[in-house]
């Protein structure tokens, strides 16, 4: 059974900074990602040297605990390296 405090968790590229995972400009949606029911998630075809806005949508009976970074969205610079976050979320 998948455990709601891993497993469906929206991941996206915040390419707008707006908090949500919506459209661009352009009309195509922000990469993103559901993670699995380990609280994995994975991203491809990242630029090096770009940077890039993480944030998560959780389902609204829950909330982030304990985090890290300390803080969403999340900026980072790509640099090549697997990135690793720790978040633990509870129900509300």
């Amino acid at each position: 059974e998948n455990d709601p405090t891993t497993y469906g968790w929206n991941v996206f590229l915040d390419s707008n900074g707006n908090g949500y995972c919506d459209k661009d400009i352009t009309g195509v949606y922000e990469t993103a990602c559901i993670a699995d029911s380990e609280g994995q998630y994975y991203f491809d075809n990242l630029t090096i040297g770009k940077e890039y806005t993480l944030n998560i949508v959780l389902p609204k009976e829950y909330s982030i605990t304990v985090d890290s970074p300390s803080q969403l969205p999340y900026v980072f610079t790509f640099d090549g390296t697997p990135l690793e976050f720790n978040f633990e979320i509870a129900e509300n």
